[in-house]
């Protein structure tokens, strides 16, 4: 499908699979090809090593003081996009596109830039992402439902979260009590590969997806006690717990890429636990 649009401004939300009842289809492309070459825009410039020492101060915005003198930054002019990746300066790197470049009458160069977008930096690119189960250590806040709570481990990076549920709940005059206990891993998985069409001065004008899926798995093993009062059917799903993950950091070549997942667990009426992720993924170092 061709879009005149930035995908990763998009908001993406997938159920779960779950190993323990698979889909007969999990993926649309179980085993997708392997991944295509990156070609990056000659717009892009990757920042080198030895130019981040002439960077003075980096602002809220992203604006640049750069000392004189470094051959990276005197070739660089507006349209360009900077690029760099995890440092001290920037924990989750950055893409920015150069607004202006003035010297500030101090014998310093101050370089005003934007946010610039993966496609406009790749003429053709592919992601593959698994985070491997999730620690606790990586959540970066917790909502637990009422009647939920996670087991208090000493390992602050174990991967099994271990859930005591005590709750009751009432749907309209339909009461629905859930007692018992639900151990899972999670894992994220998120796969893309794309080409973008560019004009003659290097502005996307298309973008072509050739694979795109993502989602969470959850491993579960639990025993939980579901009771309906009141009604013979419910098909309701109840929510147990909300994580919001601390932001992901990879890399498409040279290019930064943040994944921010945020994962919702619910019981159905048969004690099963599966989950919602809602991945909203961007270039913006935050």
């Amino acid at each position: 499908m061709k879009k005149l649009i930035f995908l990763f401004a998009i908001i993406f939300t997938l159920a779960s699979c779950k190993k323990d009842n698979p889909d007969p289809n999990p993926n649309p492309d179980p085993d997708p090809e392997p991944e295509q070459e990156i070609v990056i825009s000659p717009k892009t410039k990757p920042v080198p090593e030895e130019a981040r020492l002439a960077i003075v101060s980096v602002d809220s915005n992203f604006n640049f003081t750069i000392m004189p003198g470094m051959p990276y930054f005197d070739t660089l002019k507006a349209g360009d996009i900077m690029v760099d990746g995890v440092s001290d300066m920037a924990p989750n790197g950055y893409l920015r596109k150069v607004v202006s470049i003035e010297d500030n009458g101090k014998g310093f160069k101050e370089i005003k830039t934007t946010q610039a977008t993966l496609v406009e930096t790749c003429k053709k690119g592919s992601i593959r992402f698994n985070s491997g189960d999730i620690k606790i250590g990586q959540i970066k806040k917790m909502e637990l439902a009422k009647g939920v709570t996670l087991k208090n481990l000493k390992n602050t990076d174990f991967t099994v979260f271990d859930f005591d549920v005590d709750k009751s709940i009432d749907f309209n005059g339909t009461k629905v009590n859930l007692n018992g206990n639900s151990q899972l891993k999670m894992d994220l998985f998120f796969d893309f590969d794309w080409s973008v069409e560019f004009d003659l001065d290097w502005v996307p004008i298309s973008i072509n997806v050739d694979l795109f899926q993502t989602g969470v798995e959850v491993n579960q093993s639990s025993s939980l006690k579901i009771e309906v009062e009141n009604e013979l059917e419910f098909d309701k799903k109840i929510v147990l717990a909300k994580f919001y993950i601390t932001p992901i950091t990879f890399f498409v070549g040279p290019l930064p890429v943040v994944f921010t997942p945020t994962v919702t667990l619910y019981a159905d009426m048969n004690g099963n636990v599966s989950a919602n992720v809602t991945v909203s993924a961007s270039e913006s170092f935050d």
